[in-house]
């Protein structure tokens, strides 16, 4: 499937959602990353997977998978 990236920062109501296109992609099979997805948390699915990278030092990361039971 296409992957497909979306950045949210500027993300603030539903109008600036919509005008992203973010819903023509939602049922599309694609695969869909999304950066600053807390602005728009009600939008998302419930089987929603979610990555967490947080930067340790200048050359290590730690990356968690959050995936819906």
């Amino acid at each position: 499937p296409p992957l497909v990236h979306f950045d949210m920062y500027r993300v603030s109501g539903w109008d600036d959602l919509y005008s992203t296109g973010f819903f023509d992609y939602m049922d599309s099979g694609a695969i869909l990353v999304i950066e600053w997805s807390e602005n728009i948390e009600a939008a998302l699915p419930e089987n929603t997977t979610r990555v967490r990278i947080e930067q340790l030092t200048i050359n290590q990361r730690r990356i968690e998978l959050y995936k819906p039971v």
